[in-house]
């Protein structure tokens, strides 16, 4: 066996029950929650092997048994090669690439940056805010409920410029005491805060608290109530700002807006199949850590189980544990997916059309990474030959290329202005005859159908204004020439203010919208399947 030392930055916490797990954490890295014997085992090397092992662990261990014991400490660096002089504490760094869809970077780094929460990580002080929060909150969605209407008209209507930056500002704002929620639960349970700052999370921006030193935590209770203290923060400032867009009226619809955008994030923020306060609270309060990736390594054996004729091992499996990580797996990707063609569709021109295609085959080098791993997972106790192997390959070739074959809804989206009287577009007509298109208002969140039109052929010279660019942003003023297509039939429409035009086009196939999108486009000019005319 290598000579193998314990790193010097290595901190192990005692649980209050000597039967419940220890916290070994070394340096910034994620606490680990470590069995008592392995503890002894640590010890031991930890103590040079001066004495024998049976006198940490109490039994003899055969060497197959230390062994095994040794090879999961190494798999989580609490046993290694190195000089344990060299293994310091490394530099503090800002940037943190957890994967390839979790970066951060830290803005407060140090302890003395959260000494602060200690004036809130009081037993009165949070559980008065908890109580006050979930009350905001129910009586923010009765007044939601109560004057609908107006938050509709709110959600659909183009706001200026002030009421974008104000909402803007409102949000960080509100996602900053989420985070801070956060520090001091984790605060008042004892814990630490490690790192606060900025990350993107799937390709969009969000913020972080990070507070891992929850694992530390010896009760489940605490854990779940750390990772829950920021949606119970949200909820509550989305109570508050319900409750003042009904006191103040209807000319702030910011608030309004605010409102639903908090209560809709942090419904998502509570959907456990992705790593955010929802899975998180779920994971800590099962006691199971790394809970997804055990689900999904266990839906992978199943399948695995399945595929190779090992139905005598499928009872081993829980159905539970099987279906949440298939949903965890499954739904990392339907947000890429939802994310690119979202991206490609929408008028971000060529640069929209450029990183829904890089997101995309980003997506398939995910799914074919997927089929290697799924086809090389081990089943315990039992071995799986080749031939089988290359059957669940081709098994899982076929059901991708399957749902490939799946209908989906599409669209061509554009913009409408008024130009001497009339509406126009820069929209093609689509190839149909006197196909029709779907007129709309665009608000900063949702869109009100307004009526429809015929795009025809005829192409005029327009004042475009800046406001077309973007039509939820209401903003006057600033025309440019701009030729576009002129419309017809559009009778009770508005045409005072620009909107969006869409055409629904027939369902396409899953696999050729994927492929459309990565070819920029050019797929739709070889298939049988044209969205609008190419001129």
């Amino acid at each position: 066996m290598a000579n193998l030392s314990v790193p010097k930055n290595l901190e192990l916490a005692e649980p209050i029950n000597p039967d419940m797990p220890w916290i070994a954490t070394v340096g910034d890295s994620t606490p680990l929650r470590i069995t008592p014997d392995l503890v002894k085992v640590l010890k031991w090397h930890e103590d040079g092997k001066t004495a024998p092992l049976v006198d940490y662990v109490g039994v003899e261990l055969d060497d197959d048994q230390l062994n095994e014991a040794v090879e999961v400490l190494k798999q989580f660096n609490l046993l290694t090669t190195d000089d344990p002089a060299s293994t310091g504490q490394p530099a503090k760094s800002r940037l943190r690439l957890n994967s390839l869809f979790s970066i951060q970077f830290a803005i407060l780094n140090r302890p003395a940056h959260f000494a602060w929460l200690e004036r809130f990580a009081n037993r009165s002080f949070l559980v008065a805010a908890a109580t006050l929060n979930i009350l905001f909150a129910i009586v923010g969605l009765l007044a939601i409920g109560l004057q609908w209407n107006s938050f509709y008209e709110a959600l659909t209507t183009p706001q200026p410029p002030v009421a974008v930056l104000l909402l803007f500002v409102f949000l960080i704002v509100s996602v900053s005491v989420h985070e801070f929620a956060h520090g001091a639960v984790l605060t008042y349970f004892g814990g630490q805060v490690r790192r606060m700052g900025i990350m993107l999370f799937y390709l969009s921006p969000a913020f972080f608290c990070d507070v891992t030193d929850a694992w530390k935590l010896q009760q489940k209770n605490q854990r779940a109530l750390v990772a829950l203290a920021g949606v119970n923060a949200t909820f509550g400032i989305a109570g508050l700002a319900t409750i003042a867009y009904t006191l103040i009226g209807q000319g702030q619809d910011w608030l309004a807006l605010a409102s639903l955008a908090l209560y809709v994030g942090s419904v998502l923020n509570l959907v456990p199949f992705i790593k955010l306060d929802g899975y998180i609270a779920l994971m800590t309060y099962l006691d199971v850590p790394n809970l997804r990736a055990r689900s999904m390594d266990e839906w992978k054996q199943a399948v695995v189980a399945l595929l190779s004729g090992k139905w005598q091992t499928l009872a081993q499996f829980r159905l539970s544990a099987v279906l949440f990580g298939l949903a965890a797996s499954a739904t990392p990707i339907g947000i890429l997916i939802m994310l690119a063609t979202s991206l490609a569709g929408a008028r971000a021109g060529l640069l929209g059309a450029v990183l829904g295609a890089a997101i995309l085959i980003v997506v398939l080098a995910l799914i074919l990474r997927g089929v290697y791993r799924l086809s090389t997972t081990r089943i315990p106790h039992e071995s799986v030959g080749t031939t089988a192997r290359l059957w669940i390959a081709a098994v899982s070739l076929a059901t991708t290329a399957a749902v490939g074959f799946v209908p989906v809804p599409v669209s061509s989206a554009g913009v409408y202005w008024e130009s001497g009287g009339e509406l126009v577009t820069n929209l093609e007509a689509p190839t149909a005859t006197d196909a029709r298109v779907t007129l709309r208002r665009d608000g900063l969140f949702a869109s009100k159908p307004l009526g429809t039109a015929i795009i025809t052929d005829e192409v005029v010279d327009t004042d475009m204004p800046v406001q077309a660019l973007s039509p939820n942003i209401k903003v006057e003023g600033f025309p440019t020439r701009q030729p576009a297509y002129r419309m017809t039939s559009y009778e009770g429409v508005p045409i005072e203010e620009p909107g969006s035009v869409v055409f629904e086009a027939p369902s396409v196939p899953l696999g050729y919208l994927v492929l459309d999108t990565i070819t920029l486009g050019f797929a739709s000019d070889f298939s049988r399947f044209p969205v609008q005319s190419n001129k």
